[in-house]
């Protein structure tokens, strides 16, 4: 046990020290740490790999993965513990709030009104193209997004997000779920969504759900999970190409300049 807490203490640090490097605001930073304080599966993986190379004492190798497995168990219950800890270290002076307090009161005020709402897991070329979408139908939008830099491009535009992992329940119980109209995961990490689904059933069985898989493989898992409709990677591709290689010749029955090729429509 004090080989796991050693193994935490010391991983945490480090993630601490690069939460503090890329200047994340104390409470972002501690919900990293917890998240990352375990010794995650690529440390067991390297450990059972070099024992091949490196002489590792087979009592040390047990100790070493028995720890790792244990310290990643208690990762969901470090973050579940998260917030309270946060609340704490603020009543008793240790963590200053800054002069941003009040706006980010405001902010969690803003999240907290959200009515009929689309929640939108991922801000990338997708997620943005959605939300434009639904901007036009006068629909707000709360984001779900894991990059930093992301996360702060939406709030200085002013945009509901949570810094959250979609994989995660109390990334849900932060969403407003139970008055949202639509949850769509515009990323293609099947595993993920997977997860989530079930998920957002909990918390709302009859919200509409949008899924989409890079693989025709995943679209009836996800479909039978609870997705709504999935949009597949590569079907979708291959409808798009169809639709452009008919109109390519289309215009070739159509019509052709003297040279035989089809005349450019300017």
């Amino acid at each position: 046990m004090a080989f796991t807490l050693a193994l935490i203490l010391v991983k945490a640090a480090v993630v601490a020290l690069a939460c503090r490097a890329l200047h994340l605001t104390w409470r972002a930073g501690l919900m990293t740490t917890a998240a990352l304080a375990s010794a995650g599966e690529f440390s067991l993986i390297l450990m059972t790999r070099s024992k091949a190379q490196m002489p590792w004492d087979e009592v040390f190798v047990q100790v070493f993965n028995t720890s790792g497995a244990i310290s990643m168990a208690l990762v969901p219950t470090l973050m579940r513990a998260v917030p309270n800890i946060a609340d704490w270290l603020e009543r008793k002076g240790y963590a200053k709030t800054k002069k941003t307090a009040a706006v980010n009161a405001d902010y969690k005020q803003k999240i907290k009104s959200l009515r009929g709402h689309a929640v939108l897991c991922g801000y990338g070329h997708v997620g943005a193209a959605l939300h434009k979408s639904l901007a036009k139908y006068g629909i707000e939008v709360l984001v779900i997004e894991l990059n930093v830099d992301t996360v702060r491009t939406l709030k200085r535009q002013g945009i509901s997000v949570l810094y959250a992992d979609a994989a995660q329940r109390e990334t849900w119980e932060l969403a407003r779920l139970h008055d949202a109209s639509l949850v769509a995961f515009t990323f293609p990490d099947a595993r993920i969504a997977f997860e989530a689904i079930q998920l957002v059933k909990e918390f709302n069985a009859e919200v509409p759900i949008l899924a989409r898989s890079r693989f025709a493989s995943d679209r009836g898992r996800l479909l039978d999970r609870g997705a709504t409709a999935v949009v597949q990677d590569e079907s979708e591709a291959a409808t798009s190409m169809l639709r452009y290689a008919e109109g390519i010749y289309h215009e070739l029955e159509s019509g052709s300049g003297e040279d035989g090729r089809p005349e450019r429509q300017d």
